[in-house]
């Protein structure tokens, strides 16, 4: 990926990091849509990451 991608997506990451915690205090439909976000954004890391530990 290009590296304006990996500036782009550190930025984003690390900005709904700050507003989502934030989100958890809120009233419920707050909460609920945060669960929401996470859930998606955790779907996204796991199908997007390398998990391969070496077994050298």
């Amino acid at each position: 990926m290009p590296h304006w991608f990996h500036i782009a997506t550190a930025a984003a990451t690390l900005i709904m990091e700050l507003v989502l915690v934030w989100m958890a205090f809120l009233s419920r439909p707050w909460k609920i849509a945060c669960f929401f976000i996470v859930t998606a954004w955790q779907i996204g890391v796991i199908a997007s990451a390398n998990y391969r530990f070496a077994t050298t």
